[in-house]
């Protein structure tokens, strides 16, 4: 069994908008994804967790399509804290995680993902 952490964002700048490293699925049957976002301001903005079907990418990452993306799961926000988010069969292709501010959000997002395949 394949165990593989991957750092998808590494200190994204929560006043604006962020969207993560892509992770594909491919022969991955589970996995998990930990954010963890700090602040000395506020924070209100929306976490979305998203897959799609439909993008593809070369191995060295360029995007050959860029798909259509479809929200799993979000939180909205009300301060520093985490969230995880664990998935079982995820039969789509592809994951990301997308970060919309509320207007003056300001703070620091990390985000680790967890797959687990052969």
């Amino acid at each position: 069994m394949r165990f593989a952490p991957i750092k998808i964002v590494e200190a994204g700048d929560m006043a604006s908008s962020i969207t993560s490293e892509t992770v594909p699925l491919d022969q991955v049957f589970g996995l998990s994804v930990q954010a963890v976002y700090t602040t000395v301001g506020t924070l209100a903005g929306v976490l979305s967790l998203q897959g799609s079907n439909t993008h593809e990418e070369d191995n060295e990452k360029n995007v050959l399509n860029a798909g259509t993306w479809t929200t799993i799961s979000s939180v909205t926000l009300s301060g520093g804290g985490d969230t995880l988010w664990n998935v079982e069969n995820s039969n789509y292709l592809w994951l990301r995680v997308v970060y919309t501010p509320a207007g003056g959000d300001s703070g620091t997002l990390n985000v680790v993902c967890v797959t687990k395949g052969v």
